[in-house]
């Protein structure tokens, strides 16, 4: 078996220009998705070779495949399955997918496309990505816009029940305003959190594993509030 895992490595490895070198099966630690993606970003920031990193990766990665699955891919085309998903789109959030897709159900498909994802990945610079940040920009200027109708929201049913006192009609009135409202605000939110962490990524700008971890995370309603309230620079 251990020379059909070795073959699969090579194989998969050439198809996307990589090197195969021997290598040992690295230790990711206890959140094996921060793991792979922090040894990803070394490789890319230079502290690691390339080669290397894609080939322990990889090793890591089929050395959880099940046995049926590595002899399959003795008769598998894997230039095919490569060019299935070549065209897809890069980017933090596909790489992060795809680690967990593959560690949630291991099989052959899903171990190409986690292999083209990190090529993908490896490939990449550290560098700004200029459409990213202009996407990102936009959205700021919705937020902040966002956030002014919030407070103007707010203020208007304090006034209104003031002036006409506290009624069934107006409660489920601004109930649904506000639902609308905070309907957007999750929309937009989701998507500019999505923007930091790709931009994050791309620029290499992610300082240690643990900020690595919290960006995986996730967006939380406090973070969305916090933004509207305090800007959304504030968080970056």
């Amino acid at each position: 078996m251990r020379g059909f895992e070795k073959l699969l490595i090579e194989r998969i490895a050439t198809a996307l220009s990589f090197e195969a070198v021997d290598t040992r099966i690295p230790d990711l630690g206890n959140d094996p998705i921060v793991g792979f993606l922090w040894r990803i970003l070394e490789a890319r920031r230079g502290v690691s070779d390339r080669n290397e990193v894609f080939s322990s990766l990889l090793l890591w990665s089929v050395a959880r495949l099940p046995s049926r699955e590595v002899e399959a891919s003795i008769s598998a085309n894997i230039y095919t399955l490569i060019s299935r998903l070549r065209h897809e789109p890069a980017g933090f959030y596909k790489l992060a997918h795809a680690i967990r897709t593959f560690i949630l159900k291991p099989s052959l498909k899903a171990l190409v496309g986690l292999a083209v994802a990190m090529g993908k990945e490896l490939a990449r610079p550290c560098s700004s990505d200029p459409r990213l940040a202009a996407e990102r920009d936009a959205l700021e200027s919705v937020m902040a816009k966002l956030g002014l109708i919030v407070g103007v929201v707010f203020s208007l049913f304090f006034l209104l029940s003031i002036m006409f006192s506290i009624n069934i009609h107006l409660i489920i009135g601004m109930v649904l305003i506000m639902a609308v409202i905070w309907y957007l605000v999750r929309f937009y939110g989701v998507r500019y959190a999505i923007l930091n962490k790709e931009i994050a990524w791309s620029e290499c700008s992610i300082r240690d594993q643990e900020d690595l971890r919290s960006i995986i995370v996730g967006y939380t309603p406090m973070h969305l509030m916090a933004d509207l309230l305090y800007g959304t620079r504030s968080r970056r």
